[in-house]
């Protein structure tokens, strides 16, 4: 008899934190109930709890018991078998590095080094990476830099802690913030980072010119797509427009052979492209008609 789409679900749900160790091995996913009992508590509570890690926002990792109370410490929540439960988002991973520390991977290849040090007061906080430069720096490759990112803005890449911890101590403002809450929101702020690459390191600048012109290209697109529905004379208009202006944009170009030449290269590309596209979507039809006879 087929299962109903819940027990599916609630199975599949036991097979992943079975996975995580987070519900002991003995425990068969496929013929588990909500109601089985493990280590005093069903297995649908157990379901509840973990729902982060269900849903790709958290990773439970098994670290050494020395560390484990100073992650603890640190802010980490723990399970009962000595595991830590490392929160991030959706499109991260987190795991152990070769020094045996948590650290969280973004798609770009940027890692997250979960310090654990016990947080009492910024400058304190700094003071002790400080004082563990040796055991830190071992959680980066030779050709990788630490960074940080402050509020969601990058810093600049320093090739060792020691270098990174000088340069963020020179804020003054933010170490000599004398509200508590205000001290705890940044710290809840102060990511360090691992870079591999450089080039996927923007700065705050970069940022903003590229999430510009990201907002420009989303809204042109808009505006072209409500243009189909517009009337042929407001089309016409829009078409003839535009065709002044581009005509303006290459006299222009023509001032400097550099960014002329860019932008014949960049219009090949798009023309390459737009070809490719078009024979793909022509050999797909060919295909389909070919099927149907």
């Amino acid at each position: 008899m087929a299962q109903k789409p819940e027990t599916r679900k609630f199975r599949h749900a036991v097979s992943v934190l079975k996975k995580q160790g987070l519900i002991p091995a003995s425990i068969d996913a496929r013929s588990a109930i909500p109601s089985k009992t493990v280590r005093g508590k069903s297995l649908s509570t157990l379901v509840r709890k973990y729902d982060d890690v269900l849903s790709g926002k958290q990773t439970a990792l098994t670290v050494p018991p020395s560390k484990l109370k100073a992650y603890r410490k640190a802010g980490f929540s723990t399970t009962q078998n000595s595991k830590i439960l490392v929160p991030h988002s959706a499109t991260e991973k987190a795991r152990l590095n070769r020094a045996g520390e948590v650290s969280i991977k973004s798609k770009a290849g940027i890692e997250r080094v979960q310090i654990p040090v016990p947080y009492h007061r910024l400058s304190q906080y700094l003071k002790d990476i400080a004082r563990d430069h040796k055991r830190i720096d071992a959680m980066k490759r030779k050709n990788e830099y630490f960074g940080f990112r402050f509020f969601g803005n990058n810093t600049n890449l320093y090739s060792d802690i020691l270098s990174a911890i000088e340069s963020i101590s020179k804020y003054a403002t933010i170490l000599n913030t004398k509200s508590r809450a205000k001290q705890q929101e940044i710290y809840q702020n102060l990511e360090i980072v691992t870079v591999g690459n450089p080039a996927k390191w923007t700065f705050p600048g970069e940022r903003r010119a590229k999430d510009k012109a990201e907002y420009r290209r989303k809204r042109l697109r808009k505006f072209r797509k409500n243009l189909k529905h517009k009337s042929l004379s407001k089309q016409e208009a829009y078409r003839a427009d535009n065709a002044e202006r581009q005509k303006a944009y290459r006299e222009k170009l023509k001032r400097s052979p550099r960014k002329l030449k860019q932008y014949k290269d960049a219009g090949k590309k798009r023309a390459a492209k737009s070809k490719k596209k078009a024979t793909n979507k022509n050999a797909q039809k060919r295909k389909t008609k070919n099927r149907r006879t």
